[in-house]
């Protein structure tokens, strides 16, 4: 006798995310679950769930990225500025280019003083 493949259940944040697409259709629930492969009544059940227990459903003032386009002129011209931190605590801070020779002197004298 062969098993019926079983489908991971899903988690409250995953009904959340299912039922707010579906808030966002015309689709009647049961051809909205039948497409999603759910059950109708189990589609209503979360429904009741979130709206008797307000603590499971999602946060709508969740943090979102968005999109910033900025024109040619507000954007600041690059620098050179950087700063390192040794495991002493001693922080240098360049401020402009620096050659490769000068900043390796400077590094190398910082990591050994911290060594000490």
């Amino acid at each position: 006798m062969r098993r019926k493949p079983t489908r991971r259940r899903r988690s409250a944040a995953q009904w959340a995310q299912l039922l707010a697409s579906w808030d966002r259709t015309t689709t009647l629930p049961e051809d909205f679950a039948r497409r999603h492969g759910v059950s109708p009544s189990t589609l209503a059940w979360w429904c009741w769930r979130f709206k008797r227990d307000a603590s499971l459903a999602p946060r709508t003032d969740a943090m979102r990225l968005v999109r910033v386009d900025l024109s040619e002129d507000t954007i600041p011209p690059p620098r050179d500025d950087w700063e390192f931190s040794s495991p002493s605590g001693h922080t240098l801070r360049v401020r402009g280019a620096i050659d490769a020779a000068s900043l390796a002197l400077v590094l190398d004298r910082m990591t050994a003083r911290s060594a000490r």
